[in-house]
């Protein structure tokens, strides 16, 4: 397989010459030491502007408002002079920013749309799909290999996430896939958790909330959790997702959780280590900032603002300091698991934070209390009002109803975490496989049922 990538990654219109010069550390990222990590990153940004200068006109004209010199070794201060790129600026410009002619693109993947404003559609290359993003491997970081059976419970329609993961298990690391899809034609959670069980699964990768949709359907299917489900390790990605519901998951499934952080725009962002404190940077594939979201200012390590990434490997779309809307901070320290790799906090969406009477509420605080609570069952969502929020919840499974119980939890998500809250029990939630959306700003006139 390693034969067929690095042919692949010499066939395109972008030259990966660079790569070569790291064929042995690229091998496993995770082994790499931060100075040559630098070195790799600084060739590789200097390879994309290059490329970037040449193939697209966009782009040309940035690159030659900061200075920029093709014939000049690269700089961070001419780096940090482009201009950030937003999201409603990857939606006006769409096939503008195409570094190689339309009968080049292999394929089209489109964002779900959950965060706001049109969807987002990124084209790629045989390339993007199956040399450089696949040269560099992820190692222990992201550990499969070929007796692993992989469950992939995410949208194989329009959205990148299956597919992408799929490449990953097969080619990267030679795994049995199962394709068993999210809320598609062909694809329910109970013909899901019978093929993981027929197939003896070990690997799941899948969001939240989906995990506990197949939880439920095992059970319903009469399953034991821990003896007829063989799963051992569950990644979980596409959604927020507290520690105290990674905890539910992890004992509910008798399996270890980990975060997955990435996008359909940029790829793998960050990778939870068996630590499961923060994420490792995939800095073979990625390099990430962090500014203000006001000023636009660099910030240092240590200091929260809003994530901003440029794409290194990327043929088709390559993205350069595009503004993630996401919210989080970048320390580098030695992680007690050994990789050197410098770790992401995410700290939530800066469009998604709950706002009553000019106070924010981070949403994934406040599903942190709510799993503190024992009465709180698995699904739950937000609507948010001007003056308070109103919070339905299904029940825990073994938790039986009784008057007043509203005003309990109410009164204690209020002193957990401040915001003031109306609790409304419901017998379900629906799942339909579909992203879910757990916060939704309610006009006053408009009932939550609509929801």
């Amino acid at each position: 397989m390693r034969e067929i990538i690095e042919y692949v990654c010499t066939q395109g219109r972008r030259s990966f010459h660079f790569l070569k010069n790291y064929a042995s550390e690229l091998r496993d990222i995770t082994a790499v030491e931060p100075i040559k990590l630098k070195s790799y990153q600084k060739d590789a940004l200097k390879n994309l502007l290059d490329y970037l200068y040449e193939k697209n006109s966009f782009y040309n004209g940035l690159l030659n408002q900061v200075g920029y010199n093709v014939e000049q070794e690269f700089t961070w201060d001419i780096f940090q002079r482009i201009p950030l790129f937003s999201k409603e600026m990857l939606r006006k410009k769409k096939d503008g920013l195409l570094c190689v002619p339309i009968e080049e693109i292999l394929h089209v993947h489109t964002s779900t749309g959950t965060s706001g404003g049109e969807s987002i559609s990124i084209m790629y290359t045989i390339n993007d799909l199956y040399g450089s993003d696949l040269y560099p491997q992820w190692g222990k970081l992201f550990y499969l290999n070929a007796t692993d059976v992989v469950a992939v419970a995410l949208p194989y329609e329009m959205s990148s996430a299956g597919q992408a993961f799929q490449r990953v298990a097969q080619i990267g690391y030679q795994a049995v896939v199962l394709p068993v899809g999210k809320g598609g034609a062909y694809s329910d959670p109970t013909k899901a958790i019978e093929l993981m069980k027929e197939f003896k699964c070990t690997v799941l990768i899948s969001s939240p909330s989906y995990v506990i949709e197949l939880m439920k359907a095992a059970e319903n299917c009469g399953f034991n959790m821990k003896e007829d489900i063989l799963v051992e390790q569950i990644w979980l990605t596409g959604e927020g997702c507290s520690n105290k519901f990674r905890n539910r998951i992890e004992s509910k499934w008798n399996a270890d959780a980990r975060f997955y952080y990435g996008s359909l725009e940029c790829g793998a962002l960050g990778i939870e280590c068996g630590k499961k404190d923060g994420y490792h940077i995939p800095d073979s594939h990625v390099y990430l900032e962090i500014i203000n979201p006001d000023t636009g200012e660099t910030l240092e390590d240590g200091e929260i603002g809003e994530i901003v990434v440029t794409t290194l490997l990327k043929e088709g779309t390559p993205l350069v300091r595009y503004r993630t809307q996401d919210i989080g901070f970048i320390e580098h320290f030695r992680c007690e698991c050994g990789i050197p790799l410098k770790k992401l906090y995410l700290r939530g969406r800066k469009i998604d934070q709950i706002i009553i009477d000019g106070k924010e509420y981070a949403p994934i605080y406040i599903e942190e209390m709510l799993m503190n609570i024992k009465e709180v069952g698995d699904n739950y969502f937000i609507n948010v009002r001007e003056d308070m929020a109103e919070v339905v919840i299904e029940l825990a499974s073994n938790c039986i109803y009784r008057d007043g119980l509203e005003e309990i939890i109410s009164s204690q998500l209020e002193y957990r975490c401040g915001m003031p809250n109306q609790i409304k029990i419901v017998d379900k939630i629906p799942c339909d496989g579909k992203k879910v959306r757990r916060v939704n700003y309610i006009n006053g006139k408009e009932e939550s049922d609509d929801n």
